[in-house]
């Protein structure tokens, strides 16, 4: 019959193998540090892949607004749009700011000839606290042609209420409010940011789109950072450990 192993040997294998867990579990964490970095390395890379492609949109010759069915292709290009102004479709995008000035955004949209209407983003502009006069700057009569960044909105934005001064003061400029303002048989799933010069005093400073490729980085760099820091404490505390038990 085999006898028994004595309990110091098996607490002794035990104590041996429980020893390295530590380091294991270390040098993983190390590895999915790692793994996460580069993770954050190609979303970098796919940021900057976009910001690429947006700036080669704005780089290329405008072209004509699409029909509606096209119209999220053009998302992102410069188009130009041909019509009249319907000043009395204007509408104004509140809680606006420039320079730490609260204001609005001036939408007037243009009815081309075909009767369908696209909505025009002329620019910020000041307002009262009050709101009892809202801007109407002046407008070209008879057939215009205008430029533009041709912008897909989202479906609909958050705010804390819906303002409204009989529905010609808007919370946030999108699609709910456009598909709502437009008919249906002429609505376009976009809006264009104007930036033809007309004299209108409006304020055209439109901010690009903040892609984050240099936040993927930073990011990566500190996935990287941690998991060096967990690869050099497990291999030290391993080391230091193999060396007390040896002696």
């Amino acid at each position: 019959m085999s006898q028994a192993k004595p309990l110091s040997t098996t607490t002794s294998t035990a104590r041996r193998s429980t020893r390295w867990l530590p380091f294991v579990a270390g040098i993983a964490l190390a590895l999915l540090c790692a793994r996460l970095g580069f993770w954050q390395l190609d979303r970098a890379a796919l940021k900057e892949a976009w910001a690429h492609q947006y700036q080669a949109a704005l780089d290329a010759p405008p072209l004509p607004l699409p029909q509606a069915a096209q119209a999220r292709d053009a998302a992102g290009r410069r188009v130009w749009v041909s019509g009249r102004w319907a000043p009395e479709r204007t509408v104004w995008v509140d809680n606006r700011t420039h320079g730490g000035k609260a204001g609005v955004h001036v939408v007037t949209p243009i009815r081309r000839v075909d009767g369908s209407f696209v909505y025009i983003d002329r620019g910020w502009a000041a307002i009262d606290g009050a709101r009892r006069v809202l801007p109407a700057p002046p407008l070209q009569a008879g057939e215009v042609k205008v430029q533009g960044v041709a912008i897909s909105p989202p479906e609909r934005s958050f705010s804390l209420g819906d303002a409204s001064r009989e529905g010609r003061l808007w919370s946030a400029l999108d699609e709910v409010h456009l598909r709502a303002a437009m008919p249906a048989a002429g609505y376009y799933p976009l809006f264009v940011q104007l930036t033809d010069e007309t004299g209108d005093g409006l304020i055209r400073d439109w901010a690009a789109p903040a892609f984050g490729a240099e936040r993927s980085r930073a990011y990566a760099l500190q996935w990287f950072v941690f998991s060096f820091m967990a690869f050099a404490l497990s291999l030290w505390f391993g080391l230091r450990g193999r060396r007390k038990h040896a002696s």
